[in-house]
C-alpha cells in the first residue's frame, strides 16, 4: 500500500475547517485522495473573488472531490476577514494565526502573486503542476484531470481534424486559436446584479475600489449607491474586432507562403461552443482545422502546452523540430514579418506585452519611452538605436525548446534581457513608470528597465539615449552595477533620513532648553532676639522657572 506523504513538516499538525475546528494534517492525501492543492487567496482580491466560485464548483465534481484536498492559505490583513471568506469554502485552511508557515510557503513555492494554486503529488509532496488555477479554467468541467502532460507530437498525431490534410512533418507550422466570442469573465462580475459583463460598457465607481456594474444596473445605481460617486466608463474590449484582423492577416501570409512554396501549414482550434457555429468557421479558411469536441480534447492540450487563455485569439508559431518560434504569431503577420515569421526583439508595448518569446514580467525589461518625441524621423533614429542594441542581446531570438514533458528555453538561447519601445501619447507602459515613482520625460525619450523577478525593482536611464549609452545601461544592470548603485542611493537616503532626524530632536531640545529660562531670587532676612541680643540671619533662595515668549 502507497504511503502518503507527511504534511504535517509541509503545514503544521493540525488545519482547519469550517468554524475552526481542527482537522489533523496526517489525514491529507488518505481515503483515496491522491493530490493535495495549496490555494494562495486573500478575500481583499478581486481576482481571488472571481476564480474562487469557480475552484469550489470544479471541486464539487463527484470525480475530483474524490480524489482531491485543497488547502487555503490566506493572505487577508485580518482574521475576521479570513474567517468570513473561509466560511463559503468546502476545503481545510492552514490556521490564520500560523503567519510565519504562511510566510515560508510562499517563499518555498515562489508565491507573487494571488490567486496562486499548486496540486502537489499526495504520495511525494511533489509539485506536479505550479499553475494550476490556468489549467482549472481551461477545464472547468474536468475532463481532463488529473492533466498528464502531452507533447505537441502526441496533440497533433491523436487529433482529428474536419477535413483530410497533408502530413505536417517538414513544416513550420501556425497553431492559431480561433474566438470569436466576447471574453464575459475578463471583467468578472457586475457587483449589482452579479452577472458576468455583457458586451457593452463597464462603469467603474472612481471612489470605491473595485466597484464595477453594467449598462443596465448603471441606470439605476444613483438607488443603491452614494449619490455623490462618479462613475468612469470602460468600452469592453472588442474581441470579434481583434480576431477577424488577426485571421485576415495569418490568410495573406498563408497565401504568400503557399505561392513562395514554402513549407508552412497551419491547424486551426476553434473555441466555439456548438457544432453549427464550429462548423461556420471552419468553411471560413483554407486550412486544417480541428474537429468539434464537445471536451475540447486537443484545444486543451494544446492551450496547456503554450499557456493559451480560453477563448482568446492567438497564433503560435513552431518549426520542423516542433520549438517554439514566435509566441505572438499574430504580432508577426500583422506587422508583415516573413516567412518563417521569427519573433521579433523589439515591440511596442501597445501592441504586446511579450517580446522576443518572453513576457515583460518574465524578464528584466528595457522599456524605451518615445512618447515626447513629435518628429517621425526622429523616432526612427532611436527606434533603430533600440534594434541594434536588442540585436546585441538577443541570442538566438529566444528560442524555446518542447520535449514530450514541456516547453523551455534552449540552452544558451534565453535572451538576459528584453526591449519594448512606447510610442504613444497614453501608452500601456506609463502606468509601469509612475508606479515605480518616475515622471515623464517632456522633451526627450528615456528609458527605464524594469525587473519585475529580481524584486520589482526599476533602475532609469541616467544619460542621453544614444547606442553606446543604451549598451552600457545594459551591461551595468548583467553586472549589477546598477542594483549596487540603487543600494548605496537607499544607504544614502537612509542616512540623511537619520542624519535628519537626530538633527531635528537636537534642535527640539535646545529649543526647550531655550524656552524655560531659570530665575533664582534670594532674599537675607536678620532678626533680633529680645531675650539675649542675638541675631540671626535667615537667607531664602528661590528658583522660578518662567516660559520665554
Amino acid at each position: 500500500m502507497t504511503t502518503s506523504f507527511d504534511f504535517t513538516h509541509l503545514l503544521g499538525e493540525v488545519l482547519h475547517s469550517k468554524n475552526n475546528a481542527e482537522i489533523a494534517t496526517a489525514t491529507l492525501g488518505t481515503n483515496g485522495k491522491q493530490f493535495v492543492a495549496l490555494y494562495f487567496t486573500a478575500s481583499w482580491c478581486p481576482p481571488c473573488r472571481r476564480f474562487t466560485p469557480d475552484l469550489i464548483k470544479y471541486y464539487k465534481l463527484a470525480h475530483i472531490q474524490e480524489k482531491l484536498d485543497i488547502v487555503v492559505v490566506s493572505s487577508d490583513r485580518e482574521e475576521v476577514a479570513h474567517d468570513g471568506y473561509f466560511a463559503k469554502m468546502p476545503w481545510l485552511s492552514l490556521p490564520y494565526v500560523d503567519r510565519d508557515r504562511k510566510k515560508s510557503l510562499s517563499e518555498k513555492y515562489g508565491v507573487k502573486f494571488i490567486p496562486t494554486l499548486i496540486l502537489l503529488d499526495a504520495f511525494k509532496g511533489e509539485v506536479l503542476i505550479r499553475d494550476f488555477k490556468s489549467v482549472v479554467e481551461k477545464d472547468l468541467q474536468g475532463h481532463h484531470f488529473p492533466y498528464p502532460e502531452k507533447s505537441i507530437r502526441s496533440v497533433l498525431a491523436q487529433a482529428t481534424t474536419v477535413a483530410p490534410h497533408e502530413s505536417f512533418n517538414g513544416k513550420y507550422l501556425a497553431i492559431y486559436f480561433d474566438a470569436l466570442t466576447f471574453l464575459p469573465q475578463l471583467w468578472g462580475k457586475c457587483n449589482q446584479c452579479e452577472n458576468d459583463f455583457s458586451r457593452g460598457t463597464r462603469y467603474q465607481c472612481e471612489q470605491c475600489a473595485w466597484f464595477n456594474v453594467c449598462e443596465s444596473c448603471h441606470e439605476t445605481i444613483a438607488d443603491k449607491h452614494d449619490k455623490e460617486h462618479t462613475f468612469k466608463t470602460h468600452p469592453a474590449p472588442d474581441l470579434l474586432a481583434e480576431s477577424l484582423v488577426t485571421r485576415a492577416a495569418l490568410l495573406k501570409a498563408y497565401n504568400e507562403a503557399k505561392a513562395n512554396g514554402d513549407a508552412f501549414e497551419v491547424i486551426q482550434v476553434s473555441w466555439e461552443k456548438t457544432v453549427d457555429a464550429h462548423a461556420t468557421h471552419a468553411e471560413q479558411v483554407p486550412w486544417p482545422v480541428i474537429a468539434f469536441d464537445n471536451k475540447f480534447e486537443a484545444g486543451f492540450h494544446l492551450s496547456r502546452l503554450y499557456n493559451v487563455e480560453p477563448n482568446t485569439t492567438a497564433v503560435i508559431i513552431i518549426d520542423q523540430a516542433r520549438n517554439v518560434i514566435n509566441k505572438e504569431g499574430g504580432l508577426a503577420f500583422k506587422k508583415g514579418i516573413k516567412f518563417p515569421f521569427a519573433a521579433p526583439n523589439v515591440v511596442d508595448i501597445d501592441d504586446s506585452t511579450v517580446s522576443n518569446n518572453f513576457g515583460l514580467y518574465e524578464k528584466p525589461s528595457v522599456v524605451v519611452y518615445l512618447e515626447s518625441v513629435t518628429d517621425a524621423e526622429d523616432v526612427e533614429k532611436y527606434e533603430a538605436i533600440v534594434q541594434t542594441v536588442a540585436n546585441k542581446f538577443s541570442p538566438a531570438a529566444g528560442q524555446i525548446a518542447c520535449t514530450d514533458e514541456s516547453c523551455e528555453a534552449a540552452s544558451g538561447a534565453e535572451p538576459d534581457v528584453i526591449f519594448f519601445t512606447a510610442k504613444a501619447a497614453d501608452n500601456a507602459g506609463s502606468w509601469l513608470r509612475t508606479e515605480a515613482g518616475f515622471t515623464k520625460e517632456s522633451t526627450k525619450p528615456d528609458a527605464i528597465l524594469y525587473d519585475f523577478n529580481g524584486g520589482r525593482l526599476a533602475f532609469p536611464l541616467r544619460a542621453e539615449l544614444t547606442e553606446e549609452s543604451l549598451v552600457q545601461f545594459v551591461e551595468d544592470f548583467k553586472s549589477g552595477k546598477l542594483k549596487e548603485l540603487k543600494d548605496q542611493e537607499h544607504l544614502k537616503v537612509q542616512a540623511k533620513a537619520e542624519s535628519e532626524k537626530v538633527a531635528a530632536a537636537a534642535t527640539t531640545s535646545g529649543s526647550e532648553a531655550k524656552t524655560w529660562a531659570k530665575t533664582t531670587k534670594t532674599t537675607t532676612t536678620t532678626v533680633s532676639s529680645s531675650l539675649n541680643g542675638t541675631k540671626r540671619t535667615t537667607v531664602t533662595v528661590v528658583s522660578v522657572y518662567k516660559l520665554n515668549v
